[in-house]
């Protein structure tokens, strides 16, 4: 084994002893000491899921006792001023309703010492994404770096892999097929995400509350409501670092060349952990969307998505409108960055373009020769990877949690439940 695979598995070894160390001597003394409250949830989102599920829960009747934590200085006191329940994370008085809680809600990954925190509560994983990407301890970049043989399989074990009372999945394929797998869970519940209702249902939430690009979703509606076209560029992150634009894979003048012949407005939205910004200034018909901020208000305003490997494209099939494929790096973005865990060719239901002339020549067949030969491919994948296609994620899931602080049903009764929401495509 090389140095540099001794010295991942030694850093592995270390975290896990003291996080192993602070856990059981400090941490989970003090959660079985501190009283829980029965109806205390907290909402902690780093995603979508958790945001809007919030809200949901802020329109229903009282009987629930939540907060959502959040470092955001400016959220914390517009949610305050309409009297929506927050507090400051981190902080004492936090950490002691942390402590008190029997539900901890996240859509990312939890924290070693969140885990600890939470011991005796709930941990109710929405997670934030289906896709075609490898997820788990496999994923990790270090280990993925390693060669296969005895120490990789020991460095994955020492990767920090909590185990949730739920995982919240989107059907029975992604729970049978990627989540678990790769995510040690209590439960999987195939209700579907809460930030996919407002595809149906839309929102009255104030956007300054969803920390939405308020200027860019202006610029979104006026031109849809010149009555042209816009198509959302979304790709995915690179663990090696890259970007379509930085390699060359997109020249943004021709694109804007060919966006305005074509009366096109193109929205690039990169992923927040994508280290670019600022890429596109001063260009007619092509945008860059602040990559932090959420841009499924303006969902519904696209005609065409084009992406990689980013699971947004699933969620946008929830509009039964048309999806192309951009992998420009696919051989790189395997052996590299991730893994496929499903066929790629099979699961992404659109055309496959590898330069920019493919994807303008697809674009006009799809948007203005009105030539789409995906219809079917994409109700099946659709059918495939969710169980419910309804604006209803956010009171199915809710109502869950509700049932399991209360332990009054198993999974099968929760599903039981929900027997009057059929599938309906749109």
């Amino acid at each position: 084994m090389s140095l540099k695979n001794y010295k991942i598995l030694l850093t592995k070894l270390l975290e896990k002893t003291l996080y192993f160390i602070l856990g059981w001597g400090l941490i989970i003394p003090l959660a079985c000491i501190i009283p829980k409250k029965k109806n205390l949830l907290l909402f902690k989102a780093s995603g979508n899921n958790v945001k809007y599920l919030y809200f949901y829960a802020c329109r229903q009747p009282a009987g629930l006792e939540f907060y959502y934590l959040t470092r955001n200085k400016k959220l914390i006191q517009q949610l305050k001023t309409r009297h929506l329940p927050v507090l400051p994370y981190p902080s004492w008085r936090t950490l002691f309703k942390m402590f008190q809680a029997s539900a901890y809600i996240i859509d990312n990954h939890i924290s070693p010492l969140n885990y600890y925190i939470f011991y005796r509560a709930r941990k109710i994983q929405l997670w934030h994404g289906i896709g075609v990407k490898q997820i788990g301890p496999s994923s990790v970049r270090e280990i993925k770096s390693m060669k296969e043989g005895r120490g990789k399989e020991l460095a994955k074990k020492l990767v920090f892999n909590p185990t949730y009372d739920v995982f919240l999945s989107t059907s029975d394929f992604y729970t049978r097929e990627v989540f678990s797998p790769a995510i040690k869970a209590g439960q999987f519940w195939d209700f579907g995400y809460p930030r996919n209702d407002l595809l149906f249902t839309g929102t009255t939430i104030d956007e300054q509350l969803l920390d939405t690009d308020s200027e860019k979703n202006k610029i979104i509606r006026d031109f849809k409501q010149r009555g042209h076209q816009a198509v959302l560029y979304a790709p995915t992150f690179r663990d090696t670092g890259g970007d379509p634009v930085s390699d060359l894979a997109i020249e943004l003048p021709a694109l804007n060349d060919f966006a305005r012949s074509h009366h096109l407005l193109f929205v690039f939205k990169f992923h927040p952990t994508t280290r670019v910004k600022g890429l596109i200034n001063s260009l007619s018909n092509c945008i860059e969307y602040d990559k932090g901020r959420d841009i499924y208000p303006v969902m519904s305003c696209f005609d065409l998505l084009i992406t990689d490997y980013s699971s947004i494209y699933l969620d946008f099939l929830l509009l039964n409108r048309p999806v192309l494929f951009f992998p420009y790096d696919y051989e790189k973005y395997r052996s590299r960055d991730r893994d496929i865990e499903v066929g790629y060719d099979w699961i992404t239901p659109g055309p496959k373009c590898y330069t920019q002339q493919e994807l303008e020549e697809q674009m006009i067949r799809l948007l203005i020769r009105r030539s789409d030969g995906y219809q079917q491919q994409r109700r099946e994948i659709l059918t495939m990877a969710f169980t419910y296609q309804d604006g209803n994620a956010s009171e199915r899931v809710l109502s869950a949690i509700k049932n399991l602080l209360t332990e009054k049903s198993s999974l099968p009764e929760l599903r039981a439940q929900y027997n009057d929401f059929s599938i309906k495509g749109r």
